[in-house]
């Protein structure tokens, strides 16, 4: 997933496990591009049931789920202000 494509990261409860959603632009293009019918599969399973093809539990990439989120939210932070448009002050406005 491209940054740019992400529009959101939320943390969600699955039965007792915390999981993170993250919510893109176009899913519907991220299922259609899959690697194979059983991934587009698991990504057409998790946008019914959580809203997004994108859930990630912690214990999938080995590291507890606070840090993950804290992770995760800070780079996506970086991306945004990075990419956000510069602000101009106009000559009338400094007086």
């Amino acid at each position: 997933i491209k940054w740019e494509d992400i529009k959101g990261i939320r943390e969600e409860v699955i039965t007792v496990r915390k999981a993170i959603r993250i919510d893109v632009r176009n899913h519907e293009d991220f299922i259609q591009q899959g690697k194979s019918a059983i991934n587009r599969r698991i990504m057409k399973n998790n946008m019914k049931a959580f809203g997004s093809p994108f859930v990630i539990h912690a214990r999938m990439v080995g590291v507890k789920h606070n840090e993950l989120i804290e992770q995760m939210r800070m780079a996506y932070k970086e991306i945004q202000e990075k990419n956000a448009p510069a602000e101009t002050v106009s000559p009338a406005a400094e007086n």
